[in-house]
């Protein structure tokens, strides 16, 4: 039998490598040990519902996460050989997953269909994912990559169909594990033909090595494969077939952490596998590779925003049209992408900026739709006729996130899109600026007809809605940021202005 031991050096040296990386991941092990209190609290409460116990637990994980992430906006290094980065671009993206499940625990105790329910499982299930997605903002390489992207999306498969006995649930959860294997099988073997081409799994030795590479044919197969992998977690086409359906099968507040936090954690493992593998013009043998990514990634973008928003227009499920809409603000998203590599990287600011105000207004629609399917037991847009006259505080709050969405002033919508706008156009692509203000006007039927229906359309019952106050709070909590990066964004344009990924040129 072989063995092999350590001597006292060795042991040494690799604990000094791992030790100082583990101070550097404090959130991710914060919510790790919160996961495993919440498992063995939930055996330890008799009480079958215990949405509110566990949920606080899990919120005070959360919160504690949420300050050491920022506290590392300063830092910049390589941690466990290279395999993770610590930098202000990883600290912004782990503050967008944290806040976001944050209000999404606040949700998921609110959510009706959970009443009853031992919750432990639910909300450990949903930090270990949080921990996949701080992972994947901070993996340089290709195996944490892949690693942390299987961790997000089997947990999420999981979420999916947390209501068993829910048909729609259990077939949305089937259909999102057959899209996101075939994915996965794509991905996984688009990395592994660029380790095979390179020797190397790091990122920043991949993109080095290229400038050299000679097999133009195989290397541009790799990249379409992992494109393919990123695409799907961001919901981008082609890859974004699973999003209208499991959006619409899952429960309520499990829709609305895909749509912010799932999403934002694809874009941002995008993003570092572009900027520092991909940052410059690749060379082979001195010729320019034949991979325009620039091009690459606009067209992605004008597809993803136009089939987004053309699908949404005749959607009757509050759910599936944001599921839409969704794939839509991915389109936007990947217009400010489209310029990584110019120089200073001029788009990445205005997504940035606009992830931090998607998330207020993205969640603040959602949970206007989990308050009203509490009260009506559905989301069909049918039954929000006269939602003006019977729950008039609600309708307002939905009012005001759907005109951000629509990008229109004074809210932070329209100072994001006009920021991802101007980008385009001072990035040679008024081509692709043109169509997102096009698709703009396109969405803004849509999400008109919600509000026509809610204060010109009325039901046969015009009985008032009983909201609860905690449902008025939440709401407006989730406005009041809306509005505000929307008079007043130097202070939050800044804050994402200062943001840099380590490794890019």
């Amino acid at each position: 039998m072989l063995q092999s031991k350590l001597t006292p050096s060795e042991f040494s040296e690799i604990a000094a490598e791992i030790i100082p990386g583990v101070a550097h991941l404090l959130p991710e092990l914060i919510l790790t040990v919160v996961a495993c209190a919440l498992i063995v609290s939930d055996l330890l409460i008799k009480r079958n519902d215990s949405r509110f116990t566990m949920g606080i637990l899990a919120l005070s994980g959360l919160v504690a996460a949420f300050f050491y992430a920022i506290d590392g906006f300063g830092e910049s290094q390589l941690i466990f050989g290279g395999m993770v980065t610590i930098d202000p671009f990883s600290a912004f993206f782990k503050a967008i997953f944290i806040g976001s499940t944050a209000i999404v625990v606040i949700f998921s105790m609110l959510y009706e269909p959970f009443r009853g329910r031992r919750m432990g499982e639910y909300f450990a299930i949903l930090l270990c994912a949080v921990v996949g997605m701080c992972l994947m903002a901070s993996a340089s390489n290709l195996l944490m990559f892949y690693l942390s992207l299987e961790m997000v999306s089997i947990l999420s498969y999981i979420l999916v169909v947390f209501l068993r006995q829910s048909r729609a649930g259990s077939e949305a959860s089937l259909k999102y594990v057959i899209y996101g294997s075939v994915a996965s099988g794509l991905m996984i073997f688009g990395l592994s033909i660029f380790y095979g081409l390179t020797g190397s799994t790091d990122l920043a030795a991949i993109g080095m090595a290229f400038e050299t590479s000679t097999d133009l044919f195989t290397l541009s197969i790799a990249s379409v494969l992992v494109l393919a992998g990123f695409a799907y977690k961001m919901s981008v086409v082609p890859m974004h077939f699973w999003c209208p359906d499991v959006y619409e099968g899952a429960p309520t507040p499990i829709t609305a952490w895909l749509s912010v936090a799932s999403k934002a954690a694809g874009f941002a493992m995008f993003v570092r596998f572009l900027v520092v593998g991909f940052s410059g013009p690749i060379q082979s043998a001195g010729v320019s590779l034949d991979i325009e990514w620039t091009s690459l990634v606009a067209g992605l973008s004008f597809a993803t925003m136009t089939l987004g928003n053309l699908a949404a227009l005749w959607q009757e499920s509050a759910k599936r049209l944001l599921a839409y809409s969704s794939i839509a603000h991915a389109g936007y998203l990947m217009m400010g992408v489209a310029l990584f590599q110019q120089e200073g990287f001029p788009g990445f600011q205005p997504v940035a900026f606009y992830f931090l105000v998607y998330l207020f207004m993205n969640l603040g629609a959602f949970g206007v739709v989990i308050f009203v399917e509490n009260r009506l037991g559905t989301d069909r847009l049918e039954d929000y006729k006269g939602l003006g006259y019977r729950a008039p505080f609600l309708a307002f709050m939905l009012t005001i996130f759907l005109i951000s969405l629509i990008g229109l002033p004074p809210t932070g919508g329209f100072t994001g899109k006009f920021q991802l706008i101007a980008a385009a156009v001072n990035g040679d692509l008024l081509w692709l600026a043109i169509a997102a203000g096009v698709n703009t006007a396109i969405s803004l039927w849509y999400y008109a007809r919600i509000i026509r229906r809610m204060y010109l359309e009325s039901m046969d019952d015009v009985s008032p809605l009983h909201i609860p106050l905690s449902a008025k709070v939440m709401t407006a909590l989730l406005a009041i940021p809306v509005i505000y990066l929307g008079i007043f964004f130097e202070g939050a344009a800044k804050i994402t202005q200062g943001l840099t990924i380590f490794g890019a040129p």
